[in-house]
């Protein structure tokens, strides 16, 4: 994490977050797609000085892999499971998780943006996935 000593013991940057996805393998896959989102999303974040919490949600503007049939268009994030969040001597950092979601459920979401109906639909979602594993072919 970027340091700066005149900022310490200041405001919250909410800048302290890393991500992680968790993703169903297929046969000969290359993640590399992978690894793209997350970097847009991160240039996302800093070209635009906004940042991403728990239970927020954005569009990708496409399949969230683009060389590949599937429903799922937008990611929303959640505390990773696992790894939760530490602290620092830089202050906390949250790891939090992408989880892809389909067309459908983003138009739910965006109608009613409230954190708490993007939590309701990750809880359904972990009924039957608990890990909440991006599977690229789920409808």
């Amino acid at each position: 994490m970027y340091y700066d000593e005149e900022s310490a013991g200041k405001e919250f940057s909410k800048y302290g977050f890393e991500f992680t996805f968790r993703l169903k393998k297929k046969e000969g896959d290359d993640f590399n797609w992978a690894m793209n989102l997350m970097q847009n999303l991160a240039r996302y974040v800093f070209e635009t000085g906004k940042w991403f919490e728990e239970f927020h949600f954005i569009p990708t503007n496409s399949p969230i892999r683009l060389d590949y049939d599937t429903n799922l268009t937008a990611i929303a994030f959640v505390l990773d499971p696992e790894l939760g969040k530490i602290q620092t001597p830089h202050g906390e950092v949250q790891f939090l998780q992408m989880i892809g979601i389909t067309t459908e459920e983003y138009e739910l979401l965006k109608q009613n943006p409230k954190l708490a109906e993007t939590e309701k639909l990750l809880h359904q979602l972990k009924l039957d996935n608990a890990l909440l594993i991006t599977d690229l072919d789920r409808k």
